[in-house]
């Protein structure tokens, strides 16, 4: 069973794992082939910024770049002032599937109530004008908006909570 952010560690540790080893093997590679031509200096510093080079590409593929973006996006809420949410969902998770609100499937949650699921997907929820253009103003903005909307859940958890111990 996979622990939250489980899969975002493996990433990271593949991604390393292979960075280094490529970064290795591609200065080895340029360094064994660019012998006879740089000399035996010249390939220790060719093969050495190809092996960077290499090594940074191949561990960017294989799971850095999944790992940098999520904690790239968990910086961007803390900076928006949204602290301490980002780094205190899981407690929160877990808190919700001891409320019998969630249940936890792997390394995620899924709602256990089908009305609860159905309301949170009825909202209706303003896009932002042009998705792309990632400012301070438009991030602090989504920001506030995740924030009213987790206050909102939470009213309507608590009410459901109390409309279910009144039966």
């Amino acid at each position: 069973m996979l622990s939250p952010n489980e899969g975002i560690r493996r990433s990271l540790k593949n991604g390393l794992f292979i960075g280094l080893l490529g970064g290795l093997g591609f200065w080895l590679g340029k360094g064994l082939l660019g012998w006879p031509a740089y000399g035996r200096l010249g390939w220790l510093g060719t093969g050495l910024g190809t092996g960077l080079f290499g090594g940074l590409g191949a561990g960017l593929f294989f799971g850095l770049g999944a790992a940098m973006q999520h904690y790239t996006l968990r910086f961007w809420l803390w900076q928006a002032r949204c602290t301490p949410a980002p780094w205190r969902y899981v407690a929160f998770l877990d808190d919700a599937v001891e409320q019998l609100l969630l249940r936890k499937v792997g390394g995620g949650y899924i709602f256990r109530h089908r009305l609860l699921q159905d309301y949170f997907a009825s909202l209706d929820i303003v896009p932002p004008h042009d998705p792309l253009s990632l400012t301070f103003e438009n991030i602090t903005t989504h920001a506030a908006t995740i924030i009213e909307l987790t206050s909102q859940a939470v009213k309507i958890i608590e009410d459901l909570l109390d409309h279910l111990r009144f039966w």
